[in-house]
């Protein structure tokens, strides 16, 4: 280790930097939370604060729920990330994806997946040809 990347630990030897790393998965991200909000304090009593925040899909949304608040003590930077998740609703996510749009989307994809031509292939593949000429 070297001594720019370890801090003081309140006149104790020095210490690593604390990362959390957390994975995508849906509402694995509101159990991720309810994690947090057991760790976190029980870093503080150790004199400890996570210095490093990263994740994936949700865990990034939590990741940078919890980095925008790193400035908080502990409860008050996991009790605004349990407000978030106990506001959402199963309507604020399935309904963007649900809609006319997701419809769209959802049979270009099981088109590509099943090798089906499609406008946007022909369109391409006019262009490829058209180029050449």
């Amino acid at each position: 280790m070297t001594p720019s990347s370890v801090s003081s630990n309140g006149g104790g030897p020095p210490r690593g930097r604390v990362a959390v790393v957390l994975p995508g998965g849906g509402a694995r991200g509101a159990y991720e939370i309810g994690a947090l909000s057991v760790l976190l304090p029980a870093l503080a009593a150790r004199g400890e604060r996570v210095d490093i925040w990263c994740g994936t899909s949700v865990g990034a949304i939590n990741a940078t729920a919890m980095a925008a608040r790193a400035h908080l003590p502990p409860g008050e930077q996991v009790g605004h990330a349990e407000e978030l998740w106990r506001a959402l609703r199963k309507d604020d996510v399935m309904s963007p994806i649900a809609g006319i749009g997701g419809v769209r989307t959802t049979a270009r994809l099981i088109g590509h997946g099943l090798r089906v031509p499609g406008r946007r292939r022909a369109n391409r593949a006019r262009s490829a040809t058209s180029a050449r000429a």
